[in-house]
């Protein structure tokens, strides 16, 4: 409906600047008909599959952008692997042989475990960070510091809870204050 008004004015202002600014105090100006069918019909039917075109044009460049922007998270098996944007990754676990990638997906907090070491996983992100022997964390997604009996904790998104151990406390502290200033 909103598109429907929207054309019936856009129609309106044409004819009315055709009709006040091009063709003022002509005698005989071109009727609505003749405009219509003469001269805006055979102009869409030019620029519209143009702008069809480019549209879809637009749509898979946007995509593939989106696609180009994402980060693979490779395991040792040959199917094994994550690919995702790097600000949906919130923090990637040890568990002996296996890393557990927590990430988000629809607003969820998901998991995937995936056979590698999380040494391997930090050499190839240097965009994330490590906290704990552990742990690496994303710092898109910090929160707050959190202390409990005397242990720095950090809390993430999703008010996910992630140890500092005192080897990587200055370091991260460092890396957070200066990606949240």
């Amino acid at each position: 409906m909103y598109n429907l008004i929207s054309r019936l004015y856009t129609l309106t202002i044409a004819r009315l600047y055709y009709l006040y600014v091009v063709v003022l105090g002509e005698p005989n100006p071109y009727s609505l008909v003749y405009m219509l069918k003469s001269i805006l019909l055979p102009a869409m039917l030019t620029i519209l599959p143009i702008l069809i075109a480019a549209r879809f044009s637009f749509g898979k460049y946007y995509e593939k952008r989106i696609e180009d922007q994402k980060i693979e998270i490779k395991g040792e098996g040959n199917y094994e692997g994550l690919r995702l944007q790097l600000n949906d990754l919130v923090y990637i676990q040890s568990s002996d042989n296996y890393i557990e990638v927590n990430y988000i997906s629809n607003n969820i907090l998901k998991k995937t475990l995936i056979r590698n070491k999380l040494s391997v996983i930090d050499d190839e992100f240097s965009e994330l960070l490590r906290s704990h022997r552990s742990y690496l964390i994303n710092p898109y997604h910090f929160q707050r510091w959190k202390t409990e009996n005397g242990k720095l904790f950090m809390l993430l998104s999703f008010e996910t809870k992630i140890p500092v151990s005192k080897t990587y406390q200055s370091k991260i502290k460092t890396a957070i204050n200066s990606t949240t200033n």
